[in-house]
């Protein structure tokens, strides 16, 4: 690491043999000290490797200097017994050009001065010739890297020599025109605006990009449409100057599609997270179904991967779709003869790139289905592109069974009344890949079964694995008319093979099983069907809920005697 504008070059925490820290004399900071009035400065500081000082507690700020402070870091000669590292002095934007060049003029044969700090200038003294243009080579030396292969980000006049030194020197959008000048390309976003990390995905994505205009969609479309071959348009688009602007060519593409051509084909658009408002109902008035993409499970997570996106800007639209949707619905006479997203609205995540549990995501799911009436969540594997310290490695498998007992966690969820709490837990927080989470549940709760078809509730036969919505209204109906038995329950639709294990009918259940856990759970799974899931079980890096003992259940798929516990 490089710190002190190069004054310190070092591995933080270890011992390294290539450590480098260059000092000022301890004698200079007491006469800049005594100068602190006359040059007009806020306060003096001085610093090294362990310790930090400073003249006066008032202007000490702990979130800027990342450090505490008490009586103990008074810049006194009884404190600061050796030569710091640097110092460190602040005064004003109009001053600070003045102050520089008078410490120069005084101590100019001994030290440099350095600025950083944007609208209150910091003007760090450091040993003459120290800049961070060496501490990176320095850097770059030991870890055997070209000069020619070094990126480097300023905004600053502090970075003008290290922007100059490396291959490929980027100034920040608000740095200043010195340093712009010697920069090889400027990024699009400010520091404020997390541009250095939004310049280095784009840069990690340097792939050709190609837009259609409203009109090549609008025609593609119905070329298709009138040949049969779609029966409906998915819409979405990547930022094309601001949100508005492409919000705008989204809606002139309907409008040509809706009224010019008289589609009357299905119609998903995507929302564009910030756009305004009058906007995105627009949107809405010309589709089916409108999405607005959550991107990452939890909030934590965008900030990490995506500190671009705003989370509160990506629910916005969600919360508006929603409010209109039951606006017009109150007041029909809003609506002057349109339908408004009459197929609801929808939004996806990415499963796999960030650390939620699956029980996290789940939760998230069902809140987004309470608060904002989605009618789908749909769930997206992560496929690994781009080598990313903070992403799984690009050899990393896509989790793709784990995305398939989301979805199935999801059916629950939305017709089978289920509660995320039902399906996982926080002590038990992710899926296990050997059963659906449905099976899973009902293993793991074995102690409610068998469920009797011939009385139990809707709800209750929900809960049987082999039972559905359908077959469970299909039950329902023909117990009025007589008494059920269990060869009965194939025609109406119910899957013997899964639910035999967890009914019983008039009292009655199926002859010869053994009504035991993990019985039922060498039942329900193909050894076939084992051996592939606990091979992919063993190439997942998620960790996974096991319901049982591996001996015990290696045993019970030989046929063997289930241990009595």
């Amino acid at each position: 690491m490089v710190n002190f504008n190069g004054a310190l070059v070092h591995m933080p925490e270890k011992q390294w043999a290539n450590e480098k820290e260059t000092g000022i004399q301890r004698d200079l900071v007491f006469e800049i000290l005594a100068q602190k009035k006359a040059l007009n400065l806020d306060f003096v500081a001085a610093e090294n490797k362990e310790t930090f000082f400073i003249d006066s507690l008032d202007y000490f700020d702990s979130a800027f200097f990342a450090s505490d402070a008490t009586a103990d870091n008074l810049l006194t000669a009884k404190n600061l017994v050796s030569d710091p590292t640097s110092m460190m002095v602040r005064t004003s934007q109009d001053q600070a050009k003045m102050v520089s060049d008078a410490l120069m003029k005084q101590y100019g044969d001994y030290v440099d001065v350095r600025t950083w700090g944007g609208p209150t200038p910091i003007l760090e003294i450091v040993s003459k010739g120290i800049q961070k243009a060496k501490g990176v080579e320095q850097v770059a030396n030991y870890l055997n890297i070209k000069r020619s292969d070094i990126v480097a980000f300023g905004d600053e006049h502090n970075d003008e020599e290290m922007l100059d030194y490396v291959g490929w020197g980027v100034a920040m959008k608000n740095a200043t025109a010195q340093i712009k000048a010697v920069a090889n390309d400027v990024t699009e976003k400010t520091n404020d605006e997390d541009g250095l990390a939004d310049y280095l995905e784009r840069k990690s994505n340097s792939i050709p990009r190609a837009t259609f205009t409203p009109q090549e969609v609008a025609d593609l479309t119905m070329e298709f449409y009138m040949r049969n071959y779609i029966e409906g348009l998915f819409l979405s688009s990547a930022i094309i100057k601001n949100v508005d602007y492409t919000s705008e060519l989204l809606i002139k593409t309907l409008k040509i599609l809706r009224y010019e051509k008289g589609f009357k084909g299905y119609i998903h658009v995507k929302a564009i997270p910030g756009a305004d408002e009058k906007l995105i109902e627009e949107l809405g008035f010309l589709a089916d179904r409108m999405s607005v993409n959550v991107e990452l499970p939890s909030r934590e997570s965008l900030k990490l991967l995506a500190p671009d996106k705003d989370p509160f800007a990506l629910y916005k639209p969600m919360k508006q779709i929603t409010q209109t949707t039951n606006e017009l619905a109150q007041f029909p006479a809003l609506k002057k003869g349109k339908s408004f997203v009459p197929a609801g609205q929808s939004t996806q995540m990415i499963v796999g790139a960030s650390p939620e549990s699956d029980h996290s995501i789940v939760k998230i799911a069902e809140n987004l289905y309470q608060k904002y009436e989605l009618k789908r969540v749909y769930y997206s594997a992560y496929i690994p592109v781009n080598q990313d310290s903070l992403l799984p490695a690009v050899t990393t498998d896509p989790p793709l069974l784990r995305e398939h007992r989301l979805y199935q966690a999801d059916w629950l969820l939305r017709f089978y009344r289920f509660s995320a709490d039902e399906i996982l837990s926080a002590e038990k927080p992710n899926f296990n890949l050997y059963l659906d989470p449905k099976a899973n549940w009902a293993v793991q709760n074995y102690d409610q079964f068998p469920i009797d078809v011939q009385s139990a509730s809707y709800e209750r036969l929900l809960r049987i694995p082999g039972i559905g919505p359908k077959s469970a209204q299909n039950i329902i109906k023909a117990r009025k008319y007589y008494q059920l038995h269990l060869s009965d329950l194939k025609k109406l639709g119910v899957v013997i093979k899964r639910a035999q294990y967890f009914i019983s009918c008039n009292g009655a259940t199926q002859p010869g099983l053994i009504h035991d856990p993990e019985w039922v759970i060498s039942s329900l799974i193909s050894s076939r069907q084992y051996e592939t899931l606990k091979k992919v079980n063993s190439q997942s890096t998620q960790e996974q809920l096991t319901l049982f003992d591996v001996e015990r259940f290696e045993a019970v798929k030989r046929k063997e005697q289930p241990y009595v516990y």
